[in-house]
């Protein structure tokens, strides 16, 4: 990153869109996220809670969010930007 304020802002930035997308996914798709969770679980998610859950942990085992813990998102934001 160039500077902390530009990490910082990106930071935030994508946890917004990270919260929005998890959201979104449990609000537009809730049996097929259901489904998904018994077949990788075994578990039937009756609850908005332990869907939401579920829902947060395919989010945070996505590519783009794992490319984001190591800075990768950044790096190739930057190459596609230049």
């Amino acid at each position: 990153m160039r500077s902390h304020r530009y990490r910082d802002v990106y930071t935030t930035a994508f946890e917004t869109v990270r919260v929005k997308v998890r959201s979104e996914l449990v609000e537009r798709f809730p049996e097929p996220l259901r489904r998904e969770a018994l077949r990788q679980t075994g578990l039937h998610l009756a609850g908005s809670g332990s869907l939401d859950a579920f829902t947060a942990r395919l989010v945070e085992q996505s590519e783009v969010t794992q490319d984001f813990g190591t800075g990768a998102v950044s790096h190739q934001h930057r190459e596609h930007v230049q």
